[in-house]
């Protein structure tokens, strides 16, 4: 496998600097699995859902190649191009806080903050009308929700992979008993059902992998370190958040995840890696697979081709309603990006 597959691997993810603001994506990479276990029936079930999670992650590695047809996009302003259509038609979002002492731990992100930026950001903001050109149509607000002691620890920990997140999402989303509600069954090719994951001050993500040295024939070639991690310069490939897909029971559902630690303290850039997320999230669910850029190379699909990720260089790519911050995504509609 390439370097540049590897950094196609997963998902779409939010490319930021130190203090982010919404915008680029890329691959992340996939590292080995690792992080806390409880004993008792809790190690039982994060064993199983690690493996799920796997699975997940596994799957999504082929997201890139399901784009269909020829490209046919890259003039305005139709940049997005349909391929499958596939979209969450009507989100409903439930937010998933890992750390059972949020609002001790995170004082400048309040859990009901950001549950009511979540609120406004269905309702009152209307800021996903721009996506109804797209299929998608009204959204709503499932609640929030604190990490379950089935799914092993009460606080992820300092470094995460992408790996682990994904079995720890997939836990909680379908072992009962946690409280948080199961994807809706439909048959539209995804849940309704969006979940929105946010690591706590402390928690970064790191995929990157070192390889050795290597040395042939009298020269020494590495070591090289490939992959990328949250909250890294983005010359380096950092992101603040990514979305991605798992599936479970009877039907797949759409994840996003937002590293609280990249925003410095900053509620706005908070809410700003939130929306880009749930907005692509919701206009492509199978990252690459339904709205994109279509025209786009292989090597830049990832960080260039959402909706979100054409408005990001643009010179407003975030606007304020309600006095929150939220970025901007792209509309053919409009030849503009909104709202």
């Amino acid at each position: 496998m390439t370097q540049s597959l590897l950094l196609r691997c997963i998902t779409s993810v939010v490319r930021r600097g130190a203090v982010p603001q919404p915008g680029r994506e890329r691959g992340a990479t996939v590292s080995a699995l690792h992080g806390s276990e409880r004993k008792g029936p809790s190690m039982k079930a994060s064993r199983l859902f690690t493996l799920l999670g796997s699975l997940a992650v596994l799957i999504s590695l082929g997201a890139g190649a399901v784009r269909p047809g020829a490209a046919h996009a890259g003039a305005a302003p139709n940049l997005l191009d349909r391929n499958t259509g596939i979209v969450v038609h009507n989100p409903k979002i439930v937010n998933l806080y890992w750390d059972g002492n949020w609002d001790g731990d995170n004082p400048s992100f309040h859990r009901s903050s950001i549950d009511n930026f979540t609120r406004d950001l269905v309702g009152n903001s209307h800021y996903l009308a721009t996506a109804g050109q797209y299929g998608v149509g009204p959204a709503s607000f499932g609640g929030s929700f604190t990490p379950s002691w089935l799914c092993g620890a009460s606080r992820s920990g300092s470094m995460l992979s992408s790996v682990t997140l994904a079995a720890w999402v997939t836990c909680e989303v379908l072992v009962p008993g946690t409280g948080v509600p199961y994807p809706d069954i439909n048959f539209n090719g995804i849940a309704n059902t969006l979940y929105v994951v946010y690591l706590p001050h402390g928690t970064r993500i790191n995929d990157t992998y070192t390889l050795p040295a290597v040395s042939l024939f009298g020269h020494t070639y590495g070591p090289y370190t490939i992959g990328n991690a949250s909250c890294s310069s983005t010359t380096a490939g950092g992101y603040g958040g990514y979305h991605a897909f798992s599936f479970g029971g009877t039907n797949a559902f759409a994840w996003a995840v937002v590293v609280a630690d990249c925003a410095q303290g900053s509620f706005g850039s908070v809410t700003g890696i939130a929306s880009h997320e749930i907005a692509e999230a919701s206009v492509d669910p199978y990252p690459t697979a339904s709205w994109i850029n279509s025209s786009l190379p292989s090597s830049s699909i990832f960080s260039d081709g959402e909706a979100g990720d054409i408005c990001e260089h643009k010179s407003s790519p975030n606007v304020t309603i309600d006095t929150f911050v939220y970025a901007r995504y792209w509309s053919n509609r409009d030849n503009a990006c909104k709202p």
